[in-house]
């Protein structure tokens, strides 16, 4: 998992999987995330499979911040639609989308 700045951009991007094995780091970095000046990217290009577990720590942090997802698996996006929160990867700026 990297956390980059470009352009005044955090990056934030996991790397395989993100189950209920690898949440904690994951909430940790998202934790890390928030805390960050600038606009905020959740870069999900790299992940191979996500459970629920890492569908709920994503949709808690666009609640809880502005984050825009980005570039996000076909298999990790069915998985979002199949729990029913395919809304969540909708619009840059998420969290004010969802708040609405």
């Amino acid at each position: 998992m990297t956390i980059q700045e470009q352009n005044g951009r955090i990056i934030l991007q996991p790397e395989g999987e993100l189950t209920i094995f690898e949440a904690a780091d994951f909430r940790q970095a998202l934790l890390g995330l928030s805390e960050k000046p600038g606009d905020l990217e959740l870069n999900l290009a790299n992940v191979s499979r996500m459970d629920s577990s890492g569908v709920q720590l994503v949709v808690s942090a666009c609640q809880e911040m502005i984050l825009e997802v980005t570039n996000v698996p076909s298999a990790v996006k069915e998985q979002f639609e199949v729990i029913g929160c395919g809304k969540f990867l909708e619009g840059p700026a998420i969290s004010s989308v969802m708040k609405s």
